[in-house]
């Protein structure tokens, strides 16, 4: 049991109980009375995390072959950065 505990929105809770089910009850008084009230768990989504490096990496790939080739197109040298960059990531054992 629990002691009694006002609320922000006016209703005051006299006390709480567990079922045999598990299931949680409140009785909760505001001004039209008493009501016995389940409490549910709130379900909140967590936030967005990173995408896998996976797939960052396979991202990044093709981000680098489509540049270079467009540099091919346009004929200027591809940056050694891009190629160097481009070898570590293909590098790496997925």
């Amino acid at each position: 049991m629990q002691k009694l505990k006002a609320m922000n929105d006016g209703k005051i809770e006299l006390f709480g109980l567990r079922a045999a089910d598990g299931s949680e009850w409140k009785l909760i008084m505001n001004g039209y009375g008493t009501n016995w009230v389940e409490v549910r768990p709130i379900h909140i989504k967590p936030p967005l995390g990173l995408k896998p490096k996976w797939v960052h990496d396979d991202q990044r790939k093709i981000e680098i072959l489509q540049a270079i080739e467009r540099y091919n197109i346009a004929g200027i040298a591809i940056p050694k950065e891009w190629q160097e960059e481009l070898n570590n990531l293909n590098s790496i054992k997925t």
